[in-house]
């Protein structure tokens, strides 16, 4: 039986699953006849189309070398063993997982290709983080923006970007800028009106015909 399953008092707690692991990044694994996905607990690797910087301030593709780095201490079907401690919001079990001795989660962070999640660790891998620091290893051969961090960056910008396109498809889609230059408005189709995005809070507004706009005090961009 590939998929063994313990449940001491029946909570997600006392769930024990093991069997044959597949990565599917940096700090999730499939584990063979489990029901759902592991996201190895505490710890946080860059997702798989992130890039740093190395040591010479060149881009990789630090998501993927976390990945490669997993799938090197855990090869397709090594026998894995994680104590699953709860869920999170995309119903993956959160798990402290084993392949024999080895703590995968904890090592993950001594390699430098993962991160301690501070939100969530209480220090559990603390010090395996400062070494892997020290070493230089993984992520700390240079400079990388945090997993946590990217995420909510790229969330802002898709929010940014849905908002903005349908800013341009409403009937009002003049874009009234503030900026050193004054206030100025775009019409769709000039150069600048795509890289233009309203902060209500600056003052910044939408303008139905032009004529709205130079009444309010806006005048039009020169390109």
């Amino acid at each position: 039986m590939s998929l063994a399953l313990a449940l001491a008092t029946g909570s997600a707690a006392a769930q024990t699953i093991s069997g044959p692991v597949r990565v599917i990044d940096g700090d999730t694994i499939a584990i063979e006849g489990a029901e759902d996905n592991v996201r190895l607990n505490y710890i946080d690797a860059p997702e798989k189309d992130q890039s740093c910087e190395n040591a010479r301030g060149s881009l990789y593709q630090c998501g993927r070398a976390a990945s490669d780095a997993l799938r090197q201490m855990i090869p397709a079907g090594t026998q894995v063993t994680c104590t699953v401690e709860g869920r999170d919001g995309y119903d993956r079990y959160l798990a402290l997982c084993k392949a024999g001795d080895t703590d995968i989660n904890g090592s993950m962070v001594a390699s430098g290709w993962a991160l301690e999640y501070v939100r969530y660790s209480d220090g559990r891998y603390e010090a395996f983080e400062e070494q892997a620091r020290a070493a230089g290893r993984g992520l700390w051969q240079g400079s990388f923006v945090r997993p946590w961090e990217w995420r909510d960056d790229r969330r802002q910008e898709r929010f940014e970007a849905d908002r903005n396109e349908a800013l341009a498809a409403s009937e009002c889609a003049i874009k009234g800028n503030v900026s050193r230059n004054g206030r100025i408005y775009h019409l769709p189709g000039q150069v600048d009106y795509d890289r233009v995005r309203i902060d209500e809070s600056r003052g910044e507004r939408l303008f139905c015909t032009e004529q709205n706009a130079r009444d309010a005090g806006w005048r039009p961009a020169l390109r």
